[in-house]
């Protein structure tokens, strides 16, 4: 490799001169949705739906709120027991949410992966698919095995201990992991064929 660095590199380097001018583009303008009082906003999850038009925001506190319409006006919220990190909404409406447990760097494992949905007025759990998870800090699906299921690969970015997983639906209800990394720093998964 550097064989070939030193036989194409060029002998001269040019360089651009002049300063490029800034330039402030006026067809968006920020927009403040929510001010935390009196601190930090410590945001964990922002998340946005162009086809069904919704925000979603998480904070530190485990607080999330959902924000819809062209406007993004504030719809709804709830109360997790830790900070979100991730989100998909599925093709039924209900919300798949990761729950990281604590947002500071540790190797404690009380991350979660859920599903709620609001029913009569209420949230309600519908399904903890995976728990125990170490920091987690993403989510990817995709039917891995070609079982009709739609499977999770987990990103745990955990501290010092930390993986990344694909988890798969089992008849329980529950998910049966099956390891791919274990080593902590894993941040982002996608699926590609």
């Amino acid at each position: 490799i550097v064989s070939y660095y030193l036989d194409n590199a060029p002998e001269q380097i040019t360089t651009r001169q002049e300063v490029l001018p800034i330039t402030i583009d006026t067809l968006f303008r920020p927009t403040v949705v929510w001010q935390s009082p009196g601190q930090g906003a410590n945001f964990s999850l922002l998340k946005y739906f162009p086809k069904q038009k919704t925000l979603i925001t998480g904070q530190r506190e485990g607080k999330i709120r959902v924000y819809r319409g062209q406007n993004l006006q504030l719809e709804d919220s709830l109360m997790l027991p830790s900070p979100a990190s991730d989100i998909h909404i599925t093709k039924e409406g209900h919300f798949q949410l990761l729950t990281m447990g604590n947002m500071d760097p540790n190797d404690a494992y009380n991350g979660a992966l859920f599903e709620i949905d609001k029913i009569n007025g209420r949230w309600e759990f519908l399904q903890r698919w995976s728990i125990e998870l170490n920091r987690p800090v993403q989510f990817s699906t995709s039917d891995l095995n070609q079982d009709g299921e739609e499977d999770f690969i987990i990103s745990e970015f955990g501290h010092y201990l930390g993986g990344l997983s694909w988890q798969e639906k089992t008849l329980s209800g529950k998910t049966k992991v099956n390891p791919l990394y274990n080593a902590p720093g894993a941040r982002v998964a996608h699926v590609v064929d």
